[in-house]
């Protein structure tokens, strides 16, 4: 078990580790203000492969609320239990009074929850929404298209994304999402721009260009040595 600090986010080769990224990003916007404010903890597999997580969705004061995940291939063995329960007791030890919601379809969620000691208090009808429109656009392109594996869907959002004033965070999305529609020329374009934009630190954009399981095609393109070279020049400013 192992909590999710700043020694953890700074091992970019942990498969896994882009998806506990995205989860602080949806939700603290930058891994500085997780940092500062937030707390989960996940399971390792031979300090290779993080296999589940249980992270804060937000803290307010004393109070916060948690949430969890497991790798598709490692669901139904308990991994998520032991995630929750190890968050909770961080928790208690801190003194937030920590909350659970999950839709009412969702058996493993609440049924883990109430594993470590939840208890149901109450159903009810619930909307969902956004008050800042790119980060809607850009939490849908990014679950729509990477998480539900419906790369075509995800395009429609980021495409209303790059109408705005595009960030290099939607970039970053648009290349995977091209990546998984095999457009891997305009993949390697949307990371360029990435490149034209200025990376906020160019040595994590290298690194995550060159240890991401999912930009492994790019990396046997011409296209990607012209890339790595930009990088590195702006590594070298």
């Amino acid at each position: 078990m192992r909590k999710i600090d700043d020694a953890l986010l700074k091992q970019k080769k942990l498969e896994n580790i882009e998806e506990i990224e995205r989860w602080i990003i949806s939700e603290f916007e930058s891994e500085e203000n997780f940092l500062e404010t937030g707390f989960g903890f996940c399971l390792v597999e031979d300090d290779k492969t993080i296999v589940s997580w249980c992270i804060a969705d937000w803290v307010v004061e004393e109070k916060a609320e948690i949430g969890i995940e497991t790798a598709r291939e490692y669901r139904k063995r308990g991994f998520a239990t032991l995630c929750t329960a190890a968050t909770v007791e961080y928790c208690q030890e801190k003194d937030y009074q920590v909350g659970w919601h999950c839709n009412q379809d969702n058996e493993g969620s609440w049924r883990t929850a109430e594993k470590v000691g939840f208890v149901r208090k109450k159903s009810y009808l619930a909307a969902n929404g956004l008050y800042k429109e790119k980060e809607h656009l850009l939490l849908n392109a990014w679950y729509r298209g990477l998480i539900l594996e419906k790369p075509e869907v995800g395009i429609l959002y980021i495409n209303k994304l790059l109408e705005m004033e595009p960030e290099q965070r939607h970039y970053f999305v648009y290349a995977q999402l091209l990546i998984k529609l095999k457009r891997f020329t305009d993949a390697i374009d949307a990371l360029m721009k990435i490149v034209k934009i200025g990376p906020r630190n160019p040595a994590n954009y290298k690194n995550a260009l060159e240890t991401r399981e999912c930009f492994q095609e790019l990396r046997k393109m011409k296209e990607w040595k012209e890339l790595m070279k930009r990088v590195n020049a702006l590594i070298k400013e």
